[in-house]
């Protein structure tokens, strides 16, 4: 199950990399800014939990390609022991080793310096979007998913404003 996750993931971000420059910043543009204003000095970072080493290792691919400064966690207790910098945006698997992914949204959001901090859950279940929901998750997506989809998700939390 997880192959034909990481072969499917993989097949959509190459197939569709090319359309990813509509989505992020584009790396080859001369005055460092997207056709949106955006500064493509400036890379959001993303804290990711997963378990899994080869689904970290896809995502890392992925995000990094897509211009994201990428920061991994294979167990959930580093966030648990403040053990990690304050990222722009959280990505949790459900399912962590020993760790539940929506109870570390609940620590998360409960923390004062991650309050506004985007969190997006994500897994193979899709009975757990209202769940996600009620732990304080800003997103949901199911596994698997279409990457441009997500690059699409992760940056429409980072342009919304703090509150």
């Amino acid at each position: 199950m997880i192959i034909v996750f990481i072969v499917m993931l993989l097949t959509t971000w190459f197939t569709q990399n090319e359309n990813i420059s509509d989505v992020v910043c584009c790396r080859n543009n001369t005055n460092n800014y997207d056709k949106e204003g955006k500064n493509c000095d400036v890379m959001s970072s993303i804290l990711l939990v997963d378990d899994d080493e080869g689904i970290l290792e896809v995502f890392q691919i992925l995000l990094k390609r897509a211009g994201y400064q990428v920061t991994i966690f294979n167990k959930g207790e580093s966030i648990y022991n403040n053990q990690f910098e304050e990222p722009d945006l959280f990505i949790l698997d459900r399912h962590i080793s020993g760790v539940d992914g929506l109870e570390l949204c609940r620590f998360l959001k409960h923390r004062q310096e991650n309050s506004h901090t985007p969190v997006i859950i994500f897994t193979a279940s899709s009975h757990t979007k209202a769940q996600a929901k009620e732990a304080g998750a800003d997103d949901f997506i199911e596994k698997p998913f279409n990457s441009k989809e997500l690059i699409a998700m992760i940056e429409n939390h980072l342009k919304k404003p703090v509150v």
